[in-house]
């Protein structure tokens, strides 16, 4: 992670993730840690605006949630910012079903992050950040997949 990287980070590995109750895409509260799968789950924070963070939010269906949601990992995405029809635009063109929550005042991705998305965080089963990644890349798929699988095999 580069030095620029590390200082938007306001919640790094090691860190307990926020606790935050978010509305869903039908309109209802959602505690986030109720959608936390038994083993592991990756949170993908995004806007639609940016375009590798809709691609890491498409990508997340082949390369986490098909492969490894029976072995207790769950996918959920956090909206920053856009509006409930524009995230259901999105993931409804990129046949995303996993839970999106909506962070329209943007309160917990302040709690998050002081810029820069999309980020990635893999929690744990008590909600600890095991591994982050900032600005998702190529390089992202292959280190986040490695990641799941080491926490799944110890």
């Amino acid at each position: 992670m580069t030095d620029e990287h590390a200082a938007a980070c306001l919640v790094e590995v090691g860190d307990a993730f926020p606790t935050a109750t978010l509305v869903d895409l039908d309109g209802e509260s959602v505690a986030l840690a109720s959608l936390y799968g038994p083993k592991l789950t990756v949170v993908v924070v995004w806007r639609a605006s940016h375009p590798y963070a809709v691609a890491a939010l498409r990508d997340m269906t082949n390369l986490i949630e098909r492969p490894f949601a029976a072995e207790g990992v769950q996918v959920v995405g956090i909206n920053v910012g856009d509006p409930g029809t524009t995230v259901q635009e999105v993931t409804d063109s990129g046949g995303i079903a996993y839970p999106q929550l909506l962070d329209e005042e943007e309160t917990l991705y302040a709690q998050l992050a002081t810029s820069l998305l999309p980020r990635i965080y893999l929690l744990d089963e008590a909600g600890r950040v095991v591994w982050l990644d900032v600005e998702y890349a190529v390089a992202t798929q292959r280190h986040l997949r490695h990641a799941v699988r080491f926490m799944l095999s110890h």
